[in-house]
């Protein structure tokens, strides 16, 4: 026993006495003594031994000669109360037993409390796990970062050491405020999230690459065993399809420009400087910058092809990560090239549905002069054939040229209506033209540049306004000429035939 228990020591004389078990994991302790010779300690030096044990941990400690003797002291709480009856039946059965070997058993229940264990004996928990298969080892830490974080306070010495979400040191040495276990919380279930959505480990565990990615743990096999757990990982949120064969070995299938398929042996693993390439790569794939999927699929392109002719990653290119990054840097480029012709087309279709909307005003100034000038030539073209014709000036305006003149200008009325109403039509067509524009590139570039590229709608509703100004502005001018052409008919029109036609009407 490297440590000695300080409850068991209490009671131990000298150092005559035998370790016969020492186990430990994340749920129990356990140790188990055999001694010829035991001490009777106060009720004091037991209260301060039982310190070492955690608050919320439970103890149950039995010291006896025969197995499954049932008379024999056993303690099983911390109170006063109990360790005095516990004393007063210990020092009753050790008067009895004389030159005898004394069994003392110690058996510490864990708990949980706020995402800490105590590690009793190091040595013990670092031989449990190094006994342990991968398939139980993955259960394992599932199960204690149910939380997402997980302190293993240790009551030795030890070398602080920590992964994302794993921290490892003496009691207290490791104080995260919420704020920081919410972020560790927050990253694991966006790395889970993807990994689930991108690869597919059948009955697999709720972890994270990251959480066994450690920098050098003293205890070397402790070291080997986080490493090759750090690989499995990192090459399961690679691949495409994972599963295991059997409780240590793993299968692992990447799709790419080929398929590879090739088996991790947990226990047989070696991970060297080539294959910690997987962490750096995950890294990249599962960072919050860019798209993880592109992402992927790019790296399983690199690394299917480089474990084609070698699926036992016995040889696996040291240059296999900078393949990787070159492979997307290509990528990006043809991206941005193919990025820019698609906003130029943007641009363009932009300036001819702008260009469309301008001509709405156009149409309507076109209406306009048209129909100022045809009135203008009906009316002096009349003028001029009555005033030439038997040389009068006066009476130029007949009852006939004064019904048609009167025709013209109702005629002239319905077509700035008709002109009005279709302007106000096109406006709303190319309004929809517009909208849809911007939505058939809404998967293709994202919101922000559609924003900027569309200056936020800000063009269409200055031409919007622009166009409906100078439509006002020409219907004024329209109505104006058409009550002034009116007035003018009124003062010098011959409205017999119309007052004749009334008065039919009315009889």
């Amino acid at each position: 026993m490297e440590r000695k228990f300080l409850l068991i020591e209490s009671f131990i004389s000298d150092n005559n006495f035998i370790v016969e078990k020492e186990q430990e994991d994340f749920i129990s302790y356990e140790l188990l003594v055999k001694a010829e010779k035991l001490n009777t300690p106060t009720k004091d030096i037991i209260k301060d031994a039982l310190k070492e044990i955690s608050e919320l941990d439970n103890i149950y400690l039995t010291i006896n000669i025969f197995e499954g003797e049932e008379d024999c002291p056993v303690l099983k709480d911390k109170t006063e109360g109990d360790i005095e009856s516990f004393l007063n039946h210990y020092k009753i059965y050790i008067d009895d037993e004389e030159d005898e070997e004394y069994t003392l058993k110690l058996s510490v229940s864990k708990k949980v409390h706020k995402n800490k264990i105590t590690i009793y004996n190091k040595e013990s928990l670092f031989k449990y796990l190094k006994n342990l298969k991968l398939k139980e080892t993955m259960s394992v830490y599932s199960k204690q970062l149910k939380n997402d974080v997980f302190f293993m306070e240790f009551l030795e010495e030890v070398d602080p050491v920590n992964s994302s979400s794993i921290y490892m040191s003496k009691e207290n040495y490791f104080n995260l405020d919420e704020n920081q276990i919410e972020q560790i919380r927050e990253s694991r279930k966006n790395n889970i999230d993807i990994r689930r959505k991108l690869c597919n480990f059948i009955g697999g565990y709720s972890l994270d690459y990251k959480d066994f990615k450690f920098n050098n743990i003293s205890d070397q096999d402790i070291n080997d065993i986080f490493n090759k757990l750090e690989c499995i990982m990192c090459l399961i949120y690679i691949g495409n399809r994972s599963e295991f064969i059997n409780d240590d070995k793993v299968r692992i299938s990447i799709t790419g420009q080929t398929t590879t398929k090739f088996e991790l042996d947990y226990k047989n693993l070696v991970v060297g400087e080539s294959l910690n390439q997987f962490f750096k790569i995950c890294n990249w794939i599962y960072e919050k910058d860019g798209d993880s999927v592109d992402k992927i699929e790019i790296a399983r392109n690199i690394i299917s092809i480089s474990l084609d002719d070698n699926p036992d990653l016995s040889d696996i290119r040291n240059d296999l990560w900078y393949s990787v990054r070159s492979a997307h840097e290509i990528y990006l480029k043809e991206n941005v090239e193919k990025y820019l012709e698609v906003k130029q087309e943007v641009s363009k279709n932009l300036f001819e549905i702008m260009n469309s909307i301008g001509q709405i005003a156009n149409q309507i100034g076109d209406g306009f002069k048209t129909n100022f000038i045809a009135i203008i030539t009906f009316f002096i073209s009349t003028i001029i054939s009555n005033s030439t014709a038997d040389n009068r000036l006066n009476n130029i305006f007949t009852s006939e040229i004064t019904v048609i003149a009167l025709l013209f200008l109702i005629g002239s009325g319905v077509y700035l209506s008709l002109n009005c109403y279709s302007c106000k039509k096109e406006i709303e067509r190319f309004q929809q033209i517009y909208n849809r524009s911007k939505e058939n590139y809404e998967g293709i570039l994202n919101p922000e540049d559609i924003k900027n590229i569309y200056n936020d709608d800000k063009y269409l509703k200055e031409d919007k306004v622009y166009i409906k100004k100078k439509i006002r502005a020409i219907t004024i001018c329209w109505i104006i000429f058409l009550v002034v052409i009116l007035v003018a008919i009124y003062l010098l029109g011959d409205f017999k035939i119309l007052i004749e036609f009334w008065e039919h009407i009315k009889s």
